[in-house]
């Protein structure tokens, strides 16, 4: 039991010894930062201490019309979403056995801002079944 003890009592005196080196190095590294944040923000202007000059601004952000949304969302009422619908499938049923494709429909449409996915939509909206063939761009529509 004593020989526990007197490991123990080693392992302590062992890592106070690291405390204090990695203490003396962090007063190291603190007072060189220090020293590089007065030689960086020696202008004019004084430093905040967080990497950034007090009195600069921050540029604004690049403001870019592909980014973001295009423009604002557009609610819609379910009547709208129906007749939306109802007109979709009846373009759809007007290309007959073969079907449509989506980039058909999307240039028929344009102005509705359809869905990204159109068969649940035309399930849900125009109580019809969709059958999609293909897959992405080659995807085409006709219903069930």
């Amino acid at each position: 039991m004593a020989d526990i003890f007197k490991q123990l009592a080693k392992v302590r005196t062992a890592a106070r010894r690291e405390i204090g080196r990695l203490q003396q190095q962090r007063d190291q590294l603190d007072s060189q930062i220090a020293e590089l944040q007065q030689l960086l923000g020696s202008g004019s202007e004084g430093s905040n201490g967080v990497g950034r000059t007090v009195g600069r601004k921050a540029k604004p952000a690049a403001t870019s019309k592909k980014r973001g949304r295009k423009g604002k969302r557009i609610r819609r009422s379910p009547e709208q979403l129906q007749a939306i619908a109802a007109k979709v499938a009846g373009f759809i049923k007007s290309k007959g056995s073969e079907g449509a494709s989506g980039k058909e429909i999307r240039k028929q449409f344009a102005d509705e801002k359809l869905p990204a996915v159109l068969p649940p939509f035309l399930e849900q909206f125009g109580g019809v079944k969709v059958r999609q063939t293909g897959e992405r761009a080659s995807s085409r529509y006709s219903l069930k």
